[in-house]
């Protein structure tokens, strides 16, 4: 049964910890536009764009914060960090694993051509006439 777009991007914010979080919410709503060309591949796909996009955001709120100890009480910002690193680092891997799965080859290279016939006669539709940077 596949997951709704609404499940998805409820999924985003739940994975995050940011379920009631009015701006997380509504800027998972523009990422998950934003990244709307992924769907034609697969919805995962784009699920895991906006999760990753999700999770730079905490990055970068958290990127301005530093760790502080004084007396008993500490706080480790830096943990943070790397946990949101690591988070990022395991969902850029399914990304890859997603898109290595449903790689088609776009470009290849031309392995046999069709052969140009040589005319005696002046030729209306000859190469030479029509710009063919291929002239026999």
């Amino acid at each position: 049964m596949a997951l709704s777009d609404a499940q998805l991007k409820a999924l985003v914010l739940s994975d995050l910890g940011k379920t009631g979080d009015v701006t997380y919410t509504a800027l998972v709503e523009t990422w998950w536009e934003l990244h709307a060309a992924k769907a034609a591949r697969s919805s995962y796909l784009r699920f895991l764009y906006t999760k990753r996009q999700a999770i730079e955001r905490m990055m970068a709120d958290v990127s301005g914060q530093f760790d502080w100890h004084e007396a008993d009480v500490s706080e480790s910002h830096s943990q943070k960090m790397k946990n949101l690193t690591e988070m990022r680092q395991a969902v850029d891997a399914e990304i890859g694993q997603v898109q290595k799965a449903g790689a088609i080859p776009r470009v290849s290279q031309i392995t046999t051509t069709a052969p140009v016939t040589v005319t005696t006669e002046p030729d209306p539709n000859s190469r030479r006439y029509r710009g063919d940077p291929i002239l026999r």
